[in-house]
């Protein structure tokens, strides 16, 4: 092997042990992770805790306030899957095109397309991993006493998309999921 470009030059520590080193290839570009064991450090935490609710609408809606909006409902997500579609279509085409009997042949042009349609997956992929790793960060970053987060049923949220309550209460339901999911880890925090 040569030598290899590092992305985090600087903040990884020089006198931490080094674990489990792996090399990964993604379709584009070759990826190497390691562990590195450093001493844990305890700051001080805030003393309120966050409940966090994950919407369909909104990324998440945090107990204090915060909303996170949904990465996909961008206009640079939007673009980007609009030419992923595009793209998917003209290699299907080609290959509808280039069909010889019952078996499919692979072209130059195919090639092209579908490295053109991995790059533009791998866009995508990291557009929606940074954004989730500035808003974990972020929440991380208010030192809360506690997060409890909630278990997903995707097919229940889907299936009731309307909340009626006979209370005469007027909140949004995800701000108010949050706000039970504060109360509920308040339990386990104590």
């Amino acid at each position: 092997m040569n030598w290899v470009k590092l992305a985090e030059h600087g903040r990884i520590p020089t006198d931490a042990k080094y674990r489990n080193p792996r090399v990964s290839f993604d379709g584009l570009n070759w990826w190497i992770s390691v562990c590195v064991e450093f001493p844990d450090c305890r700051d001080r935490s805030n003393h309120d805790g966050i409940g966090i609710d994950f919407g369909i609408k909104d990324l998440a809606i945090c107990s204090d306030g915060n909303t996170y909006k949904n990465i996909n409902k961008s206009q640079t997500v939007k673009k980007l899957e609009k030419c992923k579609r595009r793209l998917q279509r003209s290699v299907s085409r080609k290959y509808e095109h280039n069909k010889k009997g019952g078996s499919y042949c692979k072209t130059n042009n195919i090639v092209k397309k579908e490295k053109l349609l991995l790059k533009v997956n791998h866009r995508l992929a990291n557009i929606r991993k940074d954004y989730l790793n500035q808003t974990t960060s972020e929440i991380v970053n208010r030192k809360p006493r506690f997060i409890c987060i909630e278990d997903l049923n995707v097919s229940g949220m889907i299936k009731n998309r309307h909340y009626k309550c006979e209370c005469g209460n007027v909140i949004d339901r995800d701000f108010q999921a949050s706000l039970n999911l504060k109360a509920y880890g308040e339990q386990f925090a104590s």
